[in-house]
């Protein structure tokens, strides 16, 4: 096999079902993965590249991927009052590349944690289950206005930004979201995010903002804020 596709489309074939029913798509994605992983040692390359190559024609080959760091954390990741399920700091390494992108980004982790025990005077900080700090807060757009103004005294706003994995489908029931201790419509849900949007110049992503079969929610709150990143997780992957 000279590319990934000749591989895939083989498998394919031996499997001979129209939803890879015989071999199961699990194992067959584990071979792809593996097959591209050693094409890209074969090649002297990274993994990114050799999938930008073939399957992007070199769009990207610019670029550097963002990292989004998950610093608060909420909604089923924690025991705390947050509705939003987490809270990330993005960085572009573009500039200082990824180590010094990523050593800054830790002493940010550290800052926020001595911020936040000094705010709410506590000793010690209840960790998230992916490490975020899961701490009770003033409401659910107080981890975004806190972040926010940390990054500006410390003078990171360039390179960083912020970036919010809401997971509605965890408090949405019979067509209305549980949300800041209120029973709320799509709507209503639509106009809050949308108010983060405007009061926080360094939100530009938010992931997950609505339930995975609230279709209207995502289309009207993609249409609403063009210049964002509106990420669907839940929604792509439950129906393709």
């Amino acid at each position: 096999f000279n590319s990934i596709k000749d591989l895939d489309n083989f498998l394919i074939g031996l499997d001979g079902t129209a939803d890879k029913g015989k071999i199961g798509g699990n194992l067959m994605l584990g071979i792809s993965i593996a097959f591209a992983r050693a094409l890209a040692r074969k090649e002297n390359k990274e993994l990114w590249q050799v999938l930008n190559e073939e399957f992007w024609g070199g769009l990207v080959s610019n670029k550097k991927p963002l990292i989004f760091s998950n610093l608060i954390n909420g909604g089923a990741h924690a025991g705390n009052n947050l509705d939003i399920q987490e809270y990330m700091v993005v960085v572009d390494p573009k500039d200082q590349g990824y180590t010094v992108s990523i050593k800054t980004l830790i002493d940010f982790y550290k800052n926020l944690e001595t911020f936040l025990k000094n705010k709410y005077q506590l000793d010690k900080l209840i960790i998230g289950d992916e490490g975020g700090y899961a701490i009770n807060f003033e409401s659910n757009f107080e981890p975004i206005k806190i972040m926010e103004e940390m990054l500006g005294s410390e003078r990171l706003k360039e390179p960083f930004s912020l970036a919010l994995d809401v997971a509605a489908s965890n408090f949405y029931k019979e067509g209305k979201y549980n949300f800041g201790g209120n029973e709320i419509s799509s709507e209503k849900l639509n106009q809050i995010l949308l108010d983060y949007l405007v009061h926080s110049n360094l939100l530009m992503s938010v992931e997950d903002p609505f339930d995975e079969e609230d279709f209207n929610g995502f289309k009207e709150f993609n249409a609403k804020c063009p210049d964002k990143w509106v990420v669907g997780d839940d929604l792509n992957v439950t129906n393709p």
